[in-house]
């Protein structure tokens, strides 16, 4: 009976793990030179993509969203002009995000490994806001909230790799709100009107 469990259980990670890559496009980043590095990513179907460089302090070096729908997208990155340091390609598609860290050391740059996640969930129901994220960096991730688009409050939400959190906003007065998920890829909004 337990070599059935166990069987049963490796079947059901090994299709939940094929079932999981099979929806993320591989992010292939290769050297052109000490500081440039060619980005490709080829997704099979057409979609809507997001793409950001981010570096180690958060700010966005770039951004692009896709006019039109794509299947295929290179672009070149040349981090000559922005030194040495760490920095984050990001792609965003559908509810997926594929990422990959660049270290420019010295003209030399080095390729981390590749992370495959999601963008985070927000649900509102009978006065709980609830967030969902997954965290495979398990980095410190912080949920900010903004009243009438002034900054409000800020809660540490965590570092765990998966995080399910829920949150009673009944005491919040009437307006327009923002809560915002903010980790190493991103920021990820959520707006709510209150008492309206």
């Amino acid at each position: 009976m337990k070599a059935k469990v166990f069987i049963l259980t490796m079947m059901a990670t090994v299709l939940a793990t094929a079932t999981f890559a099979s929806k993320f496009p591989s992010m292939i980043i290769v050297n052109i030179d000490e500081k440039k590095a060619l980005v490709t990513l080829n997704t099979g179907d057409a979609k809507d993509l997001e793409w950001t460089v981010i570096n180690n302090e958060g700010d966005i070096l770039y951004y692009k969203k896709t006019q039109n729908a794509e299947s295929e997208v290179k672009k070149v990155f040349d981090f000559s002009e922005r030194g040495d340091g760490n920095y984050k390609v990001c792609v965003c598609f559908d509810d997926n995000i594929v990422y990959r860290e660049l270290i420019v050391n010295r003209n030399k740059m080095r390729i981390g490994d590749e992370v495959k996640t999601h963008k985070p969930v927000f649900q509102y129901f009978d006065e709980m806001l609830t967030v969902t994220c997954l965290n495979p960096s398990r980095e410190k991730v912080s949920l900010q909230i903004y009243r009438n688009g002034e900054y409000f409050f800020q809660h540490n939400v965590g570092k765990d790799l998966a995080m399910h959190k829920t949150f009673d906003i009944s005491g919040l007065r009437n307006g327009n709100y923002i809560f915002v998920i903010k980790d190493n890829n991103g920021r990820y909004e959520y707006n709510l009107q209150m008492g309206y």
